[in-house]
């Protein structure tokens, strides 16, 4: 963003992106089921001048370099009558720049966010509850560069802790 509140459309001549990624499942007990996935990515700006600061060598917007994933689902009790299941997810995402020019102010660094869940299942009818970012952990979703006009940089925050109870009916 400019001192002028003007955001600037720039198109970077060249880049790279490298990566890969794995996943992997497996159900080692009857009632128990595991995942957990990972990705690698190698992204940089190749040339590219942006308000006349050089680039090239500067990792690419919201790329993280690794991300990895979990994931277990538990059938802790089963019978004719009813089930109950336990489900949790976890993804941790490395450090990520929010602009090109990798600024150290609009930055997130690396943070795991932790999910879970617990179903009771009765023929047509389940009761779960449920909460999401389990350790509560602080991290922004994006951030902005807004401070040669307000003084301050404009971030986005992640979602907080939250949790609570599903009820529903296949019909």
């Amino acid at each position: 963003m400019t001192p002028q509140a003007l955001q600037v459309l720039t198109s970077i001549p060249e880049s790279r992106i490298i990566g890969a990624e794995l996943e992997l499942a497996a159900k080692p007990a009857e009632r128990l089921g595991l995942r957990v996935g990972a990705s690698y990515l190698d992204a940089e700006y190749r040339k590219g001048v942006v308000q006349g600061v050089d680039v090239s060598g500067n990792v690419l917007n919201l790329a993280p370099k690794w991300t990895l994933n979990a994931s277990l689902d538990w059938t802790v009790y089963a019978s004719s009558a009813f089930s109950i299941t336990l489900h949790e997810d976890s993804r941790y995402t490395s450090r990520q720049f929010f602009n090109a020019f990798n600024s150290p102010e609009l930055v997130q660094d690396a943070f795991w966010l932790h999910n879970a869940r617990l179903t009771f299942k009765m023929s047509a009818f389940s009761l779960t509850a449920w909460v999401t970012n389990l350790a509560d952990e602080k991290y922004l979703a994006y951030t902005d560069n807004t401070a040669p006009l307000f003084n301050f940089n404009l971030s986005q925050r992640g979602k907080p802790r939250q949790y609570g109870v599903e009820a529903g009916y296949r019909f």
